[in-house]
């Protein structure tokens, strides 16, 4: 008896051993498949571009993709080992198809490497959210990426405090603006971190992918209906903080204008394309003849809570700058010359 289930115990790691060498030889041979391919679009003519290579190999490029979610083990690990230029942006292409759904909107100058660095973070700060298990169920192809950069299942979850939604029209025209006044619709404030913000706006953002790292960067940005939020480390703290909200519809940064049209109104329910008349029924403004050549005082004295409003002459044109300022907080209003509506805003925290 005692000889019989040593030999079935035999059998049994025998026959795992044998399973683990198959899936270790499966993974060779599908990595070697996909090098393969990857080494004959990349004989195309060196500066071709990712249409060129792909169309003159397209049946290697095919093939690749014929692979499926299969693929993506060795596509992202060909990446995260340093693969630069030109073979990069076609990896990086082929993987961006392959998450279909779960891959991220970024700016124009995001391909290639940039591309992997902004999904890297943006999968990484998605799994300090939540769990391994609801990543897997939820975005299977982004836990593709955690295992390949063998990130430990049981890393803790963070805890985000309560979002706070504001009070809508929740103010006095009377009364000059306050720091507590500055929150977006979607509960966004100041003193918020990169992942509380993340978890207010959810995760369909775009990145921008301009110095988007956050092992080096000094900042950070993501954008959302026509809102850039920056986020900047604070000197004693790792962490991300809210520095500033840039408002505009279009929401062209880095030569994108692909992020959203503004619709929720900013604050005392001030809106893009408020006239300059309406914006000044919201403050208690005691000068409001427009001085075309002076700075105009609205309410309140400088160091803090007070607001001025400018007359802007430029090379690119000329509009109207309204400041108002509250303690730690401060925002910048653009009218057009002309028409002398909002054609964007400007949020900043001075205290970071």
């Amino acid at each position: 008896m005692t000889k019989r289930i040593f030999c079935m115990s035999l059998t049994l790691i025998l026959l795992l051993s044998a399973c683990g060498v198959r899936q270790t030889e499966e993974k060779e041979n599908l990595a070697a498949a996909i090098d393969d391919n990857l080494a004959v679009i990349m004989s195309h003519q060196e500066g071709s571009g990712f249409v060129e290579y792909t169309v003159a190999h397209k049946a290697e490029y095919d093939e690749i993709l014929a692979l499926g979610d299969a693929a993506l083990p060795h596509l992202f690990s060909l990446l995260e080992n340093g693969v630069d230029g030109e073979k990069a942006v076609v990896i990086a292409r082929a993987c961006r198809e392959l998450l279909g759904a779960e891959d991220i909107r970024t700016s124009s100058s995001a391909n290639g490497r940039g591309w992997y660095e902004v999904f890297k973070v943006h999968v990484l700060r998605m799994r300090a959210r939540n769990t391994m298990e609801y990543i897997e169920e939820n975005n299977p192809r982004s836990a593709v990426l955690l295992e390949v950069l063998a990130i430990p299942r049981n890393t803790p979850v963070k805890t985000l405090p309560p979002l706070v939604l504001p009070v809508a029209n929740a103010y006095d025209p009377t009364k000059p603006l306050a720091e507590d006044e500055f929150v977006l619709h979607n509960g966004v404030r100041f003193g918020m971190t990169y992942d509380e913000v993340l978890a207010a706006t959810g995760e369909d953002v775009v990145f921008l992918a301009n110095n988007f790292n956050f092992d080096v960067a000094e900042r950070v940005n993501i954008g959302q209906d026509g809102v850039q939020y920056g986020f900047q480390q604070k000197a004693e703290d790792s962490e991300f903080y809210l520095l500033g909200l840039s408002i505009q519809n279009g929401g062209d940064y880095d030569g994108m204008t692909a992020y959203g049209d503004t619709v929720a109104p900013i604050f005392r329910d001030i809106s893009i394309g408020d006239t300059l008349e309406s914006v000044f029924d919201k403050f208690p403004v005691r000068d409001r003849e427009l001085k075309q050549w002076a700075e105009q005082a609205l309410y309140g004295e400088p160091p803090a809570n007070y607001a001025i409003l400018e007359y802007v002459a430029g090379v690119e044109g000329s509009y109207y700058s309204m400041t108002l300022v509250a303690d730690h907080c401060s925002a910048h209003i653009v009218f057009s010359r002309l028409e002398q509506k909002v054609l964007g805003v400007i949020l900043s925290e001075r205290n970071l």
